[in-house]
């Protein structure tokens, strides 16, 4: 509804441990679903970028939902002008296209 105001997107920084099962059965690609459909950027290779109006807690548990149950994750908020890099092909446009607020 126009009436209401408008979330702002937030962007995050998720990194994660993917230690799967112990018996060896794991499948991540609903958690790599997830990030598509999310349309983040892959900084490095356990490292998104994630631009939404979900809350820290809401994107935690959205991507938890998807890892298995020993699996870790981390979920924290970048700031703007507050980052350096050395990343991925793509990182420069992506920040430039969804800079943090």
């Amino acid at each position: 509804e126009s009436y209401l105001p408008k979330r702002i997107m937030t962007v995050y920084i998720v990194t994660y441990d993917l230690v799967g099962e112990p018996d060896g059965e794991h499948d991540y690609q609903s958690l790599y679903d997830a990030f598509d459909k999310l349309k983040s950027h892959r900084v490095l290779y356990s490292v998104w970028l994630v631009s939404t109006q979900m809350t820290v807690k809401g994107l935690h548990d959205h991507l938890y939902a998807k890892m298995d149950k020993n699996d870790r994750i981390w979920v924290c908020r970048q700031r703007p002008d507050e980052f350096r890099y050395h990343a991925m092909k793509g990182t420069n446009d992506w920040l430039k296209n969804n800079p943090p607020s």
